[in-house]
């Protein structure tokens, strides 16, 4: 189960950074939002470290969702941050479960 939780967690960090990335270089996104993605996904992938780096990155990631959907769409598509919450709350029970806390 930890191969299986940090298979989740470097998939869904390198995957938002990397859209951000994709997203920047087709003009779609601003610089400094692609930073606050890329930066969040950064902090996700600290999480061996300690847990607090998957909290702060989870939250950030669920925070720049919602700033995503501002510059992209004007408003936030609330049902994919919702999924986005759901995703992010069973990573984090499945931490809990699986890891050993800090």
């Amino acid at each position: 189960m930890k191969i299986l939780f940090f298979i989740l967690l470097y998939g869904y960090g390198l995957v938002m950074g990397g859209s951000s990335l994709v997203f920047f270089h087709e003009e779609k996104l601003p610089l400094w939002l692609t930073l606050v993605n890329c930066l969040s996904a950064f902090v996700l992938c600290l999480t061996p470290l300690s847990r607090k780096f998957l909290y702060l990155g989870l939250a950030l990631l669920l925070f720049s969702a919602i700033l995503n959907g501002f510059s992209l769409n004007g408003l936030p598509n609330w049902h994919h941050v919702v999924v986005r919450l759901v995703f992010s709350a069973l990573l984090c029970l499945l931490y809990l479960k699986q890891i050993k806390p800090d």
